[in-house]
């Protein structure tokens, strides 16, 4: 079935997908659009537009896992080859570099001990030259870390040879110290300075950690009427100018992006007025939380996009990761069903059997989730190897 759509961001509601047809944007079902891709004629991946599908051997297919290569093989990095459904990447413990000005190989990362070479490589025997856990690397040679203790003043690694004890990092205990001393990772609700202060910081947790006003908090984690200073503060994804608190209000801010602005049924053409669409951002972040506390690392696929929703949205309840969070699933569309309807982009026809069933509450109601710390801890041996690695990453 094909109904009049939108024109801009939230184009089409729930289980639709916005195309354009004879100057005009129409709304085409979902599953039928994803059923005629697969298999479908391509030659990169966008031809196939789900996010869940890529162009191998010029035909749209499911993603698949990626090979890996080992010691002295042609590698590109994270770039596919569309024949055989690959990345060409390195196995643990080898990095894909360039060996001459045509080609890249992977090469053995080789950990080195006091006075001994780094940041260099031997492309004879295809070995990059780092630092063992315990030296870091000046002027391409390795020397001894000095371990800091809890509270000491600290000094940022590599540009000297000073380094946090096991868990620790370099920042401000509090807002009235003086400087940087060695601590633990600022916890849930304690002081921070920075998004990356806070326990696991924000990449950690797959950017659902924020230092808000100077607390350590979940990203859109605040209920209505709490003080803010900026929209990713707020469950609603909307902090008011004016009172400087989280507001549930249908507000359409030019900033962050949280609140889409679409034009129903409009004509493809410039000026047409436009409707807000309120956030669903609170319940986004549930949903990631969910699959972060789940160990997914990679939720790019598995999370709608709240800007664009169309190509983004998944049918496949089959993946574990609905397995493990149906019910933030559930909340996710049916808040995005009726802010879509609210705004006046009501479901039109049958909508994918799957989605329906996603989106069956009235209500939704919010969990505030919270991502936990895994149990695998950052330590200096691990802070050290990636540190390590980061740098021979830029020099190669």
């Amino acid at each position: 079935m094909k109904v009049q759509g939108t024109k801009l961001g939230l184009s089409c509601p729930v289980g639709q997908i916005a195309t354009t047809e004879n100057g005009k944007v129409v709304c085409v079902d979902y599953a039928t659009t994803a059923k005629n891709l697969l298999g479908a004629t391509c030659s990169i991946d966008s031809d196939c537009k789900f996010t869940w599908m890529t162009c191998q051997g010029s035909k749209c297919v499911v993603k698949s896992t990626r090979r890996q290569g080992d010691k002295g093989d042609t590698c590109t990095g994270n770039s596919v080859d569309d024949a055989a459904n690959t990345s060409k990447t390195c196995n643990s413990g080898l990095q894909c570099t360039p060996k001459d000005a045509t080609s890249s190989v992977c090469y053995e990362i080789k950990f080195n001990n006091e006075n001994e070479a780094c940041n260099t490589k031997d492309d004879t025997n295809l070995i990059i030259n780092a630092c063992k856990p315990g030296f870091v690397c000046l002027s391409n040679v390795c020397k001894p870390i000095t371990i800091v203790k809890q509270g000491l003043s600290c000094v940022d690694f590599p540009q000297t040879q000073k380094l946090c004890d096991t868990n620790l990092i370099c920042r401000k205990a509090s807002a009235t110290a003086s400087g940087n001393t060695c601590e633990k990772y600022a916890d849930w609700d304690q002081y921070c300075d920075s998004d990356t202060t806070c326990l696991m910081g924000g990449m950690h947790y797959g950017s659902l950690t924020t230092c808000a006003m100077n607390v350590c908090k979940r990203k859109y984690e605040k209920k209505d009427g709490e003080t803010c200073e900026k929209n990713i503060e707020c469950y609603s994804g909307y902090c008011t100018v004016v009172s400087a608190s989280c507001n549930s209000g249908n507000a359409c801010p030019t900033y962050d992006g949280n609140f889409g602005c679409a034009c129903g049924g409009s004509i493809t053409t410039t000026g047409s007025n436009g409707t807000c669409v309120a956030s669903c951002q609170g319940f986004a972040t549930d949903l990631q939380a969910c699959l972060w506390n789940n160990y997914y690392n990679d939720m790019s696929t598995v999370v709608p996009s709240l800007s664009t929703l169309g190509y983004s949205q998944i049918i496949d309840t089959s993946a574990s990761a609905f397995s493990k969070c149906k019910e933030e699933y559930a909340h996710l569309y049916t808040c995005l069903k009726n802010n879509l309807s609210a705004a006046g982009i009501k479901n039109h026809g049958t909508l994918d059997t799957t989605i329906v069933d996603l989106a069956t509450s009235t209500t939704p109601t919010p969990k505030y989730t919270r991502p936990i710390q895994r149990s695998s801890s950052v330590s200096v041996v691990a802070s050290m190897m990636l540190i390590i690695v980061a740098i021979v990453l830029i020099m190669f």
